[in-house]
Formats: C-alpha cells, structure tokens, sequence
C-alpha cells in the first residue's frame, strides 16, 4: 500500500477499483448509496484531492472462480492504482472452505500479476450477515486472512470489524439478512476510510 498512500497524502491522481459479487454492485441500495461511493467522497474531503476516483464492479451471484475469468478486462484500459477484494458470501454455497482457500491461492497472485506489479492489492474479508450467515461465512473469512499471511498482503478485516459489534447491533445495516442496506455500506465505508487513514499515518513518506 506504500505507493497509493503516498500517493493520497501528496495530492497525485488515485484510482481505486473495489471488485466483489452483489453487496459491491449495491442490491438493497441505490447508487449513490454504495460503499465504494461513500468512500470516494470521503476519500477526496480527507485528503483535499479531487483526483481520487473510486469504482466498482460487482456482478450478483459472482464467486472468486467466475471472478478470475474477468480479471483481463478489470485492468483494462490501465490497472487501477489499489484494487480491493471481496468475495466468499456466494462462495460459501457454491463449494467447500478448502477449495475457496485454493481459488485464493490463484486468484490474489494473479490479480498481481496481471496489474504489472502497478496495482496494490487488498483482500476484504467476507462479510457476516444475520441469522444464519452470521458465523456461515467465518471460514471464508479465515480463508481470506491466510491468503493475505501467504501472499504478504495487506488486509482490510471487515468480517471482524462487523462481528466486534454484534448482530444485533448490525440489523439495519443489512438489507435482507445477506445485502447491505445504506446503513451498511455507510459502515463499510466508515471502517474502510478508518483502516485507509490509519494506514497513511503510519507508514512513512517514500
């Protein structure tokens, strides 16, 4: 992440792309209301830099093995400066733990590989939801910190950060048990700026 937050901290140009399934794409919320919005906006009033851009590109139903056949095109027409990563909610249903934890072991190399080395890459850990998918996704999740440990990754612990709080107190940030209502991704946003700026505080100037 050195390079993006010097970057921020100098006012250059910043391009973010946030890949996931249908909780990035917004279901349960409209545009404006998606967490990779919120977060430019604040992005740009922390920093004072009106270059920071922040995209998105989630796709319903999408697990990490459909993910790797549109890794090509997301770099296209030039990698992103940081791309962000959350998958694992689809995958959880779609197969086992193991072999989400191989398609990680594929996938987060190859994301790297494809950016040239120009694009800093930051795993999410997936996202709890409520009832049932409270602890459902926790292996996904475990998976996911591995895979960071393994890859020397930064990791951004959103699954932690959400169950620090307590299901109760995260019902309305969820839509319909599983998508984020605009109240969550305001707190994914929150957590997500909070993690950013401590990173820039910390690491030293290049």
């Amino acid at each position: 992440l050195g390079p993006v937050l010097a970057k921020l901290r100098g006012g250059q140009p910043v391009r973010i792309l946030c890949l996931g399934d249908s909780i990035t794409a917004g279901a349960g919320s409209t545009p404006d209301q998606r967490y990779w919005v919120l977060l430019q906006d604040a992005l740009r009033q922390q920093f004072n830099n009106p270059q920071i851009t922040v995209a998105g590109w989630g796709i319903g139903g999408a697990t990490l093995l459909d993910a790797r056949n549109w890794l090509t095109w997301q770099m296209q027409p030039e990698p992103p400066d940081l791309l962000t990563v959350m998958f694992g909610t689809n995958d959880s249903n779609a197969y086992s733990p193991e072999q989400f934890q191989a398609q990680l072991a594929t996938y987060l190399p190859e994301a790297a590989n494809l950016s040239g080395g120009c694009s800093a890459i930051l795993p999410f850990t997936t996202l709890p939801g409520l009832d049932k998918w409270w602890t459902k996704t926790a292996p996904q999740a475990a998976a996911i910190r591995q895979a960071a440990a393994d890859n020397g990754l930064p990791l951004f612990d959103l699954h932690a950060g959400f169950t620090a709080q307590g299901e109760a107190a995260l019902k309305p940030c969820f839509a319909d048990g599983v998508h984020l209502s605009p109240a969550g991704h305001q707190e994914v946003a929150r957590l997500l700026l909070a993690y950013l700026m401590a990173q820039a505080t910390a690491a030293p100037a290049l």
